[in-house]
């Protein structure tokens, strides 16, 4: 089959979750069916790094954002005075509608595959069967990210957003012929907002991020291990969220019954978020 896969981050290097995910979700599609991706990115050096995925699919094609505050304040306005969410507002780009109006006229695909919520947009408007592969219920995301919130004025923005978001979703997910999440949880979620909307979601599958087993052999557990381990990058808002709950809710606990134990924190940005923490951490 023909399938047309888009991306809201380019999924190359596979140095984070979300870009480890799609990555391998391209190795497997392109075993299998003729690939077509186009990635949305942030800089012309993103842009070049395209060009290690050619080896996976027939076409590569990207799009560049153009981000300032300027645009975001923009995105704002436009957010709050049709009601629509700023996150989905601020990915919006014509350039990519333009594109894509012009590869799906030259070739039929059969399926059109979403990558993340923010794609949802573009891949709606275009023929074929449509996938949307959900990496988080992103109601939730914002939704917690209020409720730790300490400066009021940005809690209630990002409440609201939350509740935008909730709504975009639930739509969004009954619109598609199917949906992926990666947890039950996130199924949960999705299957939560879309009886409040009173929408009928589209078939949801449950897929696990995966890893490539051969590059990446399964280590035999120690018998009576002494380390946790957190391998996640630091700039995403729930990962230091995470990290911060376990380092300060749970690990004195398990240092209290496990003296020896370690702590290591694997990923961008680690040092940032453990400067304060006990010498038992490791960063690496």
């Amino acid at each position: 089959m023909r399938v047309l896969l888009l991306t809201q981050i380019l999924p190359y290097p596979p140095d984070s979750g979300p870009k480890v995910k799609t990555f391998r979700l391209i190795q497997y599609l392109a075993r299998h069916h003729e690939l077509t991706l186009v990635s949305l990115v942030r800089s012309e050096a993103e842009a070049a790094r395209a060009a290690a995925l050619r080896a996976f699919c027939t076409e590569v094609h990207t799009v560049q954002l153009q981000r300032s505050k300027l645009r975001d304040a923009l995105y704002l306005a436009r957010s709050l005075m049709f009601n629509r969410s700023f996150i989905i507002e601020r990915d919006a780009c014509r350039a990519l509608d333009t594109l894509l109006a012009a590869l799906t006229q030259s070739t039929p695909f059969d399926i059109i595959h979403a990558d993340q919520l923010n794609m949802a947009q573009f891949a709606l408007k275009l023929p074929g069967a449509t996938v949307l592969d959900e990496h988080n219920a992103v109601w939730t995301i914002v939704q917690r990210m209020a409720q730790h919130e300490a400066f009021l004025p940005k809690r209630a923005f990002l409440d609201f957003e939350a509740r935008k978001l909730r709504r975009y979703e639930a739509d969004v997910c009954a619109q598609f012929d199917a949906v992926m999440a990666v947890s039950e949880p996130d199924r949960w979620a999705l299957a939560l907002a879309a009886a409040e909307r009173g929408t009928q979601l589209a078939p949801m599958t449950v897929m696990p991020i995966a890893i490539d087993t051969e590059q990446q052999p399964f280590i035999e557990r120690a018998a009576q291990p002494r380390m946790v381990l957190s391998m996640a990058t630091m700039f995403w808002p729930p990962n230091v969220d995470g990290v911060l709950w376990f380092a300060t809710e749970v690990y004195p606990l398990v240092q209290a019954a496990v003296p020896e134990v370690q702590f290591a924190i694997v990923g961008a940005r680690r040092h940032s978020v453990c400067s304060a923490w006990p010498r038992k951490i490791q960063v690496s």
